[in-house]
């Protein structure tokens, strides 16, 4: 009894200890694991030098993030243009010596008229038994032939000055300034209306008929082509044209005027909203809408926009989705930085 009751308490302790061995080893073995971040790192991953960001539609929904799909738009190229409004003292000018030219001319026609009439009755009582002598009548073919010269150097002046007008303002501008019956000039001066040169760019293409003046928080005021101009303007390049429009600026003012979409090259393009653009590095971006759950981001064109932020791309392809609310937080989150999977455990021993 006594063997059979030492073997049992030998059994019993050698039990104990096997048990404390194992569970002292199951307890050290079920040491937690560093935890890595992989909710944070998960959501952007970089492949091949494209970053992308992945969030669950729940993420989405609590950010407020939305998108929506681009549509081809019919967008004008080239529909700002710019110019000034002329100076009008040498339009001035040039009226006062035309005019001026004029009416030489029509004083020198009248003298000739005078001279012919003269030689002519000269030149019957000459023939009528000599009525007059032959000297009285060469004095007066000689005064009809210096009037008649009088009236070509008169013509030619006035040839010559509306010729070099023309070449600086067009024939169709000259002729509404020096035009007797024409107001143009006086509607002018009296602020009526206001005369434009507008600088197209490129050269050889078809002015529009009218374009639509900025006119600051009041509506554009149209203006009427004249004509296109016969030199280009010294400060831009293009093409030059000269427009009359029923406003009063003041003189040598910069205006902005806006060109009608039938005369201007349209492409296919797409336009994006500014709540879609977020700006970094100095670059508008958007971020593109891969799947349900994936974002990237897209640089556009920073050089094409409407007065309203709407930006004008022609990279994008329409029918894709992009993200038009919430841009700036999928940016924050792609250039948050990566938590470390050290930074990431929570236990104690990581820091051994």
């Amino acid at each position: 009894m006594k063997f059979q009751h030492t073997s049992l308490m030998l059994l019993l302790i050698a039990a104990g200890i096997t048990s404390g061995i194992g569970y002292w080893f199951g307890s050290h073995s079920s040491v937690t694991e560093p935890v890595t971040a992989t909710t944070e790192q998960s959501r952007v991953t970089t492949e091949k030098g494209v970053t992308t960001i992945t969030l669950d539609e729940d993420s989405q929904r609590m950010g407020g993030i939305q998108t929506a799909a681009l549509s081809v738009t019919l967008s004008p190229t080239g529909r700002t243009v710019y110019g000034s409004v002329l100076n009008l003292a040498p339009l001035i000018d040039l009226r006062a010596s035309y005019l001026s030219a004029v009416a030489g001319v029509d004083a020198a026609r009248a003298a000739v008229d005078a001279s012919t009439q003269e030689a002519r009755r000269s030149q019957a009582l000459f023939h009528d038994d000599n009525n007059i002598s032959l000297k009285a009548l060469q004095s007066a073919q000689a005064a009809l032939t210096a009037d008649r010269t009088r009236f070509q150097v008169a013509e030619l002046n006035r040839q010559s000055l509306y010729d070099k007008a023309s070449a600086q303002f067009s024939r169709p501008l000259v002729d509404l300034i020096t035009s007797p019956g024409n107001n143009l000039l006086s509607r002018l001066l009296n602020a009526q209306e206001m005369l434009l040169s507008i600088v197209f760019p490129g050269n050889g293409n078809s002015l529009p008929s009218q374009i639509a003046i900025d006119n600051g928080a009041n509506a554009p005021v149209v203006a009427s082509l004249i004509a296109p101009a016969m030199q280009s303007d010294a400060t831009m390049e293009g093409q030059v044209g000269f427009y009359r429009a029923a406003a009063a600026f003041s003189s040598g003012s910069r205006v902005t005027a806006r060109v009608p979409a039938v005369h201007q090259t349209v492409s296919k393009t797409v336009t994006i909203p500014s709540s879609a653009v977020v700006w970094f590095g100095g670059q508008p971006w958007v971020y593109l809408q891969q799947d349900k759950q994936r974002f990237v981001r897209r640089s556009i064109a920073n050089d094409v926009s409407t007065d309203d932020g709407v930006f004008i791309d022609k990279t994008l392809v329409a029918g894709e989705r992009i993200v038009t609310r919430g841009a700036q937080l999928l940016l924050s989150e792609e250039q948050r930085p990566p938590v470390s999977a050290v930074a990431a455990c929570k236990d104690p021993e990581c820091d051994d």
